[in-house]
């Protein structure tokens, strides 16, 4: 069964498609950082962008893993997953540097909040 904590980061992400609220992005607090980026549920990219490449990996790689651990093709239980973003910034806490990312996964397990807004909301 999915993790509440997967289901509301998941709405969030979603939540952006809204005309209301398409200039944001979803902003994800860990330990260490706040990350920026904009979720690739549904990948509308060319087949060839990197965005579409990584998911592609991922996806491989979840399909090997259910395939040695015996798993069924359902999502992942509890917070076990990634959540994958395009155009993420990083904001580690105590800096005041900042890393870009094309395409960033983000392990739900590292998650401790959700948001949304922009870039400049995490500075």
């Amino acid at each position: 069964m999915q993790s509440f904590k997967k289901h509301l980061i998941s709405t969030f992400g979603c939540s952006i498609s809204v005309k209301a609220l398409d200039k944001n992005q979803l902003i994800l607090i860990t330990h260490s950082a706040a990350i920026c980026g904009t979720p690739t549920f549904e990948d509308s990219e060319s087949v060839s962008s990197p965005t579409s490449y990584m998911n592609a990996i991922i996806e491989e790689s979840a399909k090997h893993y259910r395939q040695d651990n015996n798993l069924s093709d359902s999502p992942f239980d509890g917070n076990d997953g990634v959540i994958t973003l395009k155009d993420a910034t990083v904001r580690p806490f105590g800096s005041s540097n900042t890393m870009r990312f094309a395409f960033l996964a983000v392990f739900f397990d590292q998650i401790v909040g959700v948001s949304i807004g922009t870039p400049n909301d995490i500075n």
